[in-house]
């Protein structure tokens, strides 16, 4: 496990290739999701998910512009984050269930 995006970025992916990576949107160095490009490059074919505590449509929207596959809101039951990573990992993008609802 790694804590910051320059931790991401020291470690060369050398083994198997990654399937998915999970960031949480407060992780340090993410900054906004402006430095999705680096890791979508660093990662290669490599799905990337968000967690956070924003539920804010334009938090989602902004993960989603800038790469990410899914956003997660931590608040979600643990057969629901399964469902998820599931359908990331399996080419789809998951975004909460009342995103059309969100201001």
């Amino acid at each position: 496990m790694v804590q910051t995006l320059q931790d991401v970025l020291r470690h060369p992916v050398v083994h198997e290739p990654i399937s998915l990576a999970l960031f949480d949107r407060e992780m340090p160095g993410l900054d906004n999701f402006r430095s999705f490009p680096v890791l979508r490059k660093h990662l290669g074919a490599a799905r990337l998910a968000i967690t956070s505590s924003s539920a804010e449509k334009r938090d989602i929207i902004l993960a989603l512009e800038s790469g990410a596959h899914g956003y997660l809101l931590k608040t979600v039951n643990l057969a629901e984050i399964k469902r998820a990573l599931e359908l990331v990992i399996n080419g789809g993008i998951y975004v909460p269930a009342g995103l059309a609802d969100l201001d």
